[in-house]
């Protein structure tokens, strides 16, 4: 990892905006998500190729990932933490709900993202 990104808050506005998207896609679908398609769901006006910008920061800081060059991109089980750290700092949980999730997340490390998240999205 180039850049150590230690909160959601380390990101700019954008590269946060694009993540949530790129996360929620993935969850929804299940599949990754191309430059294209983020550009036309994003609550802002960006053009494919400014998406690609930001999709490849996010993939040299690890928060991203694709499977080969040309794919769609996927959230990383560091870019799943972080997404998850940042709902748990402005959500209204419990203290039993987040120690639940944070079991859930620490002892996932041989599990898919999609297995990580189909617990904790319920």
């Amino acid at each position: 990892m180039a850049h150590s990104i230690k909160d959601i808050g380390d990101l700019n506005e954008r590269s946060r905006t694009i993540l949530r998207q790129i996360v929620e896609s993935y969850l929804s679908t299940g599949e990754p998500v191309g430059s294209r398609n983020l550009a036309r769901s994003l609550p802002m006006t960006l053009s494919p190729a400014s998406v690609r910008n930001v999709m490849s920061d996010l993939e040299r800081i690890g928060l991203i990932e694709a499977q080969h060059a040309s794919a769609g991109r996927l959230p990383t089980h560091s870019g799943l933490r972080l997404f998850i750290d940042g709902l748990l700092e402005v959500g209204d949980l419990s203290k039993e709900e987040r120690a639940q999730i944070e079991s859930r997340i620490s002892g996932s490390k041989n599990q898919t993202v999609n297995q990580v998240l189909t617990k904790p999205a319920r």
